[in-house]
Order: C-alpha cells, then sequence, then structure tokens
C-alpha cells in the first residue's frame, strides 16, 4: 500500500474585521493645507509665465542683433567687391605702364641695351619662335 506524504495543515485563523478608520472632521487634524496648495501653484504659474515672457524676450533681442549682424554682413560684403575692383584697376598693366612711362619717366630698352647674365643654352627652334 502506499501513502502519499501530506503536510499537517496549519489551523485557520478566523478572520477579524477590519477596523474602521475613526472619521474626524477637517477642523480638528491642523492646518488645511488645500490654499496653501493653491496659492504656491498659482505662484508657480505666474512664475513660469513670467520665465517663458523673458525667453520669449530674449529671443526678439537676439533676432534683432542677427539682422543687423546680417546687414553688416552685406554692406562689408559690399565694400569688399568694391574694393577687389579698385586693386583690379589699380594693378592693371596698363596703368602700371603709362604710369611709368609718363610720371617716373622710364621706356623700354634698346635691343643693344639687354644683357643676359649667366650661360643660357638656347637651341636652335627657339632662336627662330617655334
Amino acid at each position: 500500500m502506499v501513502v502519499a506524504y501530506q503536510p499537517r495543515s496549519r489551523p485557520r485563523r478566523q478572520s477579524q474585521p477590519k477596523p474602521r478608520p475613526i472619521h474626524r472632521p477637517r477642523h480638528r487634524q491642523g492646518i488645511d493645507w488645500r490654499p496653501a496648495k493653491r496659492v504656491a501653484v498659482g505662484l508657480l504659474v505666474i512664475a513660469l509665465a513670467l520665465l517663458v515672457v523673458y525667453r520669449y524676450g530674449e529671443i526678439n533681442r537676439l533676432n534683432m542683433q542677427i539682422r543687423e549682424l546680417e546687414t553688416s554682413r552685406q554692406v562689408l560684403h559690399e565694400q569688399h567687391s568694391q574694393l577687389e575692383l579698385q586693386l583690379a584697376r589699380l594693378t592693371s598693366l596698363d596703368r602700371l605702364e603709362s604710369i611709368a612711362v609718363s610720371q617716373l619717366g622710364l621706356r623700354y630698352p634698346q635691343p643693344g641695351e639687354i644683357y643676359f647674365l649667366g650661360h643660357i643654352k638656347v637651341s636652335g627652334a627657339d632662336r627662330d619662335g617655334n
């Protein structure tokens, strides 16, 4: 014969009814925090609103500064373009040649006034201009 092991069952406790919380009127509990919470939430909302207004003011100020800098950049870009044109005009070879001849009294050298320094070997093809 086979006998199965059965643990001893514990005696069950009889459930006791839970005690009901004692209902106390609110005026006896101490300070009523509801108005203070409302004031704190109101102050928090006002502070956040002021923060948002301040940030929008900062954004507006920075946008104005960006516009001023872009305008300044555009003016400087135009000045740069004008200066490049002026530089090209002042350094043109025709202008420099006319100043050298008229103001400095320079002239082109005559064929006999040109001297080569050093040993330069010129091939026959180069002499003919080919």
